[in-house]
């Protein structure tokens, strides 16, 4: 079967996966991660590496696409000979090249310094960070893709616990906590080797978190890094309506570079979805606040029903603070004022000041 995803034109199994993350098999393709990839080329587009590394080729999908629609040289790491078969026809069928490897990820990365590594296997990304850390230039960047949100949002504590160190809550705030403890674990293994990274994009979307950070190397900036990770309490944050519970450690610093995002957003990519670029465009307010403030807890906390969402917005905004739709939760604000500043303006537009 024939799929058409940006410019590229991809042969994938008949049984490939149209929504969720589907079974594991050659030439495995998931559409839903279509806005994954479409993501990736429009931060690609600014960064503009002189090299990237498909670690997972499957399909050789996203290598084509950034080979065809930047122009960018690119490798890809894939161990199935099957699949193998399947990226170089894709290759071949849309008249492009791109080095292939018949080897593991953690042997291919070390062939070269890339400017660009991306890591998105089937299944947990944390057996392949070290080496993709490791090995990418120093200013750099890594495309990590997770899809054990059932570990990073609490819902398996023991997995939690034993995968990333961590407690999470699995609550309404689950999947900003996620971004940041996987952020949290990101940034400690870069400081054990002595390198730092910054994020760049992180978002969620259904079944899967995507975060691309750059790394670079720096002694003192890791150790000021890691001043960064520490755990949360949403009754000291917040108020006593939450549960006093330590969660964490998670990633406390900002969670994208909005200037990056501000460049993509102006001038997307041509082949790029518009789906994906309204898609992006609801991740620039996420660096306002550490943590969203959930309007479905303040309305339970005070007995009264749920004002409109974007008049809540409209409303902080006229304050003199900063207030944006964040896109972890459809009734989540972030907020650059405090907790009962949001209590007082939800109050009012819902009618009980």
């Amino acid at each position: 079967m024939i799929v058409k995803e940006g410019i590229a034109r991809i042969s994938v199994p008949d049984s490939y996966s149209r929504k969720g993350p589907g079974t594991r098999s050659a030439g495995f393709y998931n559409s839903a991660q279509h806005i994954n990839r479409d993501l990736t080329i429009m931060a690609l587009s600014v960064l503009k590496p002189k090299n990237y590394l498909d670690g997972f080729g499957a399909t050789g999908v996203r290598a084509v696409r950034v080979v065809a629609e930047l122009g960018i040289q690119s490798s890809i790491s894939e161990i199935n000979p099957a699949s193998l078969r399947i990226i170089r026809e894709n290759l071949e069928a849309n008249k492009v090249s791109a080095t292939i490897y018949g080897e593991p990820f953690q042997s291919v990365v070390l062939k070269g310094l890339y400017e660009f590594i991306d890591i998105d296997p089937y299944g947990s990304a944390v057996p392949y960070l070290d080496a993709g850390l490791a090995a990418v230039k120093n200013g750099g960047y890594l495309g990590i893709t997770a899809t054990d949100l059932s570990v990073l949002t609490g819902s398996v504590p023991s997995k939690t616990r034993r995968r990333y160190g961590a407690f999470i809550a699995n609550d309404d705030h689950r999947h900003e906590a996620g971004i940041r403890l996987m952020l949290a674990d990101v940034v400690r293994r870069a400081a054990t080797m002595d390198r730092y990274v910054t994020p760049i994009l992180s978002f969620w979307h259904g079944h899967f978190y995507r975060i691309i950070v750059r790394v670079r190397n720096g002694s003192q900036k890791a150790d000021r890094s890691l001043d960064l990770i520490s755990t949360m309490n949403f009754r000291e944050m917040y108020s006593d309506f939450y549960e006093d519970i330590d969660q964490g450690p998670v990633w406390k610093g900002d969670i994208e570079d909005a200037s990056i995002i501000s460049k993509f957003l102006e001038n997307p990519p041509e082949h790029v979805s518009a789906t994906s670029v309204d898609f992006a465009s609801r991740l620039a307010g996420e660096n306002a606040s550490f943590m969203f403030y959930e309007m479905a807890d303040a309305a339970r906390s005070l007995g009264v029903n749920l004002p409109r969402v974007n008049e809540l917005v409209d409303y902080l905004s006229e304050t003199g603070s900063r207030a944006y739709r964040t896109h972890f939760s459809t009734t989540g604000i972030k907020f650059t004022g405090s907790w009962q500043q949001f209590i007082d303006a939800f109050l009012s537009v819902s009618g009980h000041a």
